[in-house]
C-alpha cells in the first residue's frame, strides 16, 4: 500500500511540479507554399478585389497587428498591398449573403484547384468577407474578424482560446488582433 501510494504521489509530484507545454494554437499541418516574408527577403503581397475596397482601412489594421509583432514576438511575417492580382497569394473579395452565418471565409487554392488546408500545401488563398454579417459587428470585431481569416490564410486553424484571434466570433473572441500564441503558431509553420 506504502508503494502504491508513493508511486501515486510521485507521478502527481511529477505533473504539478514539470507540466508539459500547451499552445492554443493549432495548425492545419500544411502551409502557404512560399512563406510569408522572411522578415522582408521575400516580400508576399495581398490583393484587394472593388467589392472588398469598403474594408480596405480594416484589412490593412489587421495586417498590421500580424506584420508588427516584435513587442510581443518577432514573426518572418511580411506582406503589402499589390494592384497586381497575379503577385499576390492572398486576395479579399466580399459578398452579401444574409442567409450564410459566416461573416467571413478563406478558401485554399494550388493553382487554380480548390485545396483543403488539412490535406495539402496551398499557393495562395481567398478570403471572402460577408457585408451582411459584418456589417452589425463594431469595427474591432470585423477587424478581428479579418486578422482571423488572414490567420487561416497563413496556415492556422480554429481554437477555442477566446484570446486568440483565431477563435471563432461566434465562439467569444474577445481580441480584435493576433496575440503570443498566434505568433507562435506562424513561427511554428515558417520558421
Amino acid at each position: 500500500m506504502k508503494k502504491r501510494l508513493s508511486l501515486l504521489l510521485s507521478v502527481l509530484a511529477l505533473v504539478v511540479f514539470f507540466p508539459t507545454e500547451s499552445f492554443a494554437y493549432i495548425l492545419y499541418g500544411h502551409k502557404l507554399t512560399n512563406g510569408v516574408g522572411n522578415w522582408g527577403k521575400n516580400r508576399q503581397y495581398y490583393y484587394l478585389h472593388d467589392s472588398a475596397n469598403k474594408y480596405k482601412p480594416l484589412i490593412k489594421n489587421a495586417w498590421n497587428t500580424w506584420i508588427y509583432s516584435s513587442s510581443i514576438l518577432s514573426t518572418p511575417i511580411s506582406f503589402r498591398e499589390s494592384t497586381n492580382k497575379k503577385a499576390s497569394v492572398i486576395e479579399f473579395t466580399s459578398y452579401d449573403d444574409s442567409s450564410d452565418i459566416r461573416s467571413g471565409v478563406t478558401y485554399f487554392y494550388r493553382y487554380k484547384e480548390k485545396v483543403e488546408p488539412e490535406k495539402s500545401n496551398w499557393g495562395w488563398a481567398r478570403i471572402e468577407l460577408n457585408q451582411a454579417k459584418l456589417k452589425y459587428l463594431s469595427s474591432g470585431d470585423q477587424q478581428g474578424t479579418i486578422a482571423h481569416e488572414i490567420g487561416h490564410a497563413m496556415g492556422l486553424a480554429h481554437n477555442g482560446d477566446e484570446f486568440s484571434v483565431m477563435c471563432q466570433f461566434a465562439f467569444g473572441r474577445k481580441t480584435s488582433r493576433p496575440l503570443l500564441d498566434d505568433y507562435k503558431g506562424i513561427n511554428a509553420i515558417y520558421n
